[in-house]
């Protein structure tokens, strides 16, 4: 199956979800390590802010497991070997998340120097395999989703915000419409489902704003 010009599935989406992680995430590492051995209520506030990303890194990659690459191996099976990687990769990114989960749950319960580096350097290690993936994504993958998957397909990625609660998916959109330009932020708020498209359009900035005082209070 290839799709046609009028069907072609607007992958500059992902390159903003992309621009969000790059842009969010390591940050993480600099406020557990910036943040005062014993000073609980700012352990919460970050360990807050790393669950709300991680949340977003996963409906991400369940929108993509759903939706993308059994669709790619049966459309596009010259390249099934690259599309298994990607899912590989996805299984290997999942462990870390939960590492960085328990790390970050060690050290909101105990906020000390030694369980605040173990969870800086889990971040790091994250996003260094987290980056290495988005880039073969964005090299190698989106141009086969341009060529196999609709439209249609494609926006139904985004029904994996259903999944959050309607506050948290409001701030996770609004970090998106953090790193986007005018154009780029109808392209966002179009691909969402209705519900979550009315609450994030109306309130999504709001509160990622409101997330963001009470994170650097």
């Amino acid at each position: 199956m290839t799709t046609t010009t009028h069907d072609r599935p607007p992958v500059e989406e992902m390159y903003v979800v992309h621009r969000a992680f790059r842009a969010h995430l390591p940050g993480v590492a600099e406020l557990v390590r910036a943040t005062p051995a014993g000073d609980a209520r700012r352990a919460a506030a970050v360990a807050d802010h790393l669950r709300l990303l991680l949340l977003g890194l996963e409906l991400h990659h369940s929108g993509e497991d759903a939706e993308l690459w059994p669709r790619l191996l049966e459309r596009a099976r010259p390249e099934a070997d690259l599309v298994a990687a990607m899912q590989q990769q996805h299984d290997g990114l999942h462990g870390r998340i939960e590492y960085v989960r328990s790390c970050a749950f060690q050290w909101r319960t105990e906020p000390g120097a030694l369980t605040g580096e173990q969870l800086a350097r889990a971040v790091e290690s994250l996003c260094t395999s987290l980056f290495e993936h988005l880039e073969l994504e964005e090299r190698a993958v989106l141009p086969l989703v341009e060529r196999h998957i609709t439209r249609a397909e494609w926006g139904r990625m985004a029904d994996s915000m259903k999944k959050a609660r309607p506050a948290d998916a409001a701030v996770l959109v609004g970090s998106l419409l953090d790193v986007c330009d005018a154009t780029e932020r109808r392209l966002v708020l179009a691909a969402l489902p209705a519900p979550v498209r009315v609450l994030a359009g109306t309130l999504g900035t709001r509160l990622y704003r409101r997330h963001l005082r009470r994170l650097h209070a």
